[in-house]
């Protein structure tokens, strides 16, 4: 993203950017009709992906003004994701979206036309997210399942690797900045993935006891893991949980 400014979606069906040192808006960009569910930034930070319970993929310059809505073979449920691959040459970017209608598929940013369906999941995909390399894709949902996908090579967008989390909803996924680690927020916690040695090599569990007024304290409540970022150098985690909190959780090997 573009240093010193964030840039939201919102439930009001807005995407807006800020101000980080003011907390000021300073855009707001509207077009989508109904809750928007993700944003992501390209490379070169001239270009804005946005979806959302409107079923759409948009593309947006950072003045706020719609360049393209996606219509070549769309998701048919809501669209709950968005990943930008690295790409410095907007030509050869791809966007990859998620969806309640059980599919991750692929697109060419500037003209939004189909490029893949990547299908593997059994249950609505949460999230998409695209290595730092962009060599790789991972994709989460309700069926408990990671899929690392190829962005490479002739078998590109097939699957290399599946995690399974048993009964675990994937809310979200995070590609660690520093290592080849992959984080999962999930309703019972985080998981951290070693890509290479394909396993799990951290997980953190976000209950605490419940307040004694509500109920017994010998009783626990795991807050769902809803939203998950890794600091820059890679060390720490910040998950953001449904009980109003924001939790780190320290990463080291």
């Amino acid at each position: 993203g573009i240093p010193g400014i964030a840039l939201s979606g919102s439930w009001d069906h807005t995407l807006r950017l800020w101000e980080v040192a003011t907390g000021r808006c300073i855009r707001t960009f509207k077009g989508h009709t109904k809750d928007v569910l993700a944003v992501a930034f390209s490379a070169d930070n001239r270009h804005i992906i946005s979806c959302g319970r409107d079923k759409t993929i948009r593309l947006w310059n950072t003045v706020g003004e719609v360049k393209k809505v996606y219509s070549d073979k769309p998701h048919s449920e809501w669209v709950t994701s968005v990943a930008i691959t690295p790409s410095e040459a907007a030509e050869e970017t791809l966007v990859l979206s998620a969806g309640w209608d059980n599919k991750v598929k692929a697109f060419k940013l500037l003209d939004g036309s189909h490029v893949a369906d990547m299908e593997a999941h059994t249950g609505p995909v949460n999230s998409v997210v695209v290595s730092p390399d962009g060599t790789v894709a991972a994709s989460a949902g309700k069926d408990g399942k990671v899929c690392l996908w190829k962005l490479t090579g002739e078998d590109k967008f097939t699957v290399s690797h599946t995690f399974d989390c048993g009964d675990h909803t994937i809310n979200a996924l995070a590609f660690c900045p520093t290592r080849f680690w992959l984080a999962a927020a999930t309703n019972k916690g985080v998981i951290v993935f070693d890509l290479p040695a394909e396993a799990a090599v951290a997980e953190f569990d976000v209950a605490e006891p419940v307040d004694a007024e509500v109920e017994e304290v010998t009783k626990r409540f795991t807050p769902a893991a809803a939203s998950i970022a890794w600091s820059q150098d890679g060390a720490k985690l910040f998950v953001g949980c449904a009980d109003n909190t924001i939790r780190t959780f320290r990463c080291s090997q």
